[in-house]
């Protein structure tokens, strides 16, 4: 596995590359991520809230989880038990009837 500092950038769901600045974000996403969905639970870097909401139904996060709301990636860490950042999309993320989309007002 290579160090955690090749991993200082993320694909974002637009297509873009993101900076991860955030050591522990890094390491929440060496050791491989899953993306949950986008959650309707109000999120900041650096939150505690867990479980969260996604798809009306309530999800504990793991290490490496990812998700987004509004208008940012959110990876959950173990190691604090936190969300970090990941970036800041050009494309809002919103579920509607069931179907994601994705838009960019």
């Amino acid at each position: 596995m290579p160090d955690a500092v090749y991993f200082d950038h993320v694909q974002l769901i637009d297509g873009t590359y993101a900076e991860v600045c955030d050591s522990v974000a890094r390491a929440a996403i060496r050791n491989g991520t899953f993306f949950l969905g986008v959650t309707t639970t109000e999120l900041t870097d650096g939150a505690a809230t867990n479980p969260i909401m996604i798809a009306g139904e309530s999800v504990t996060a793991k290490n490496g989880d990812i998700v987004v709301y509004g208008r940012h990636e959110y990876v959950f860490a173990s190691v604090d038990s936190k969300w970090h950042e990941l970036g800041s999309p050009v494309l809002k993320a919103e579920v509607h009837n069931g179907v994601l989309e994705f838009s960019r007002d």
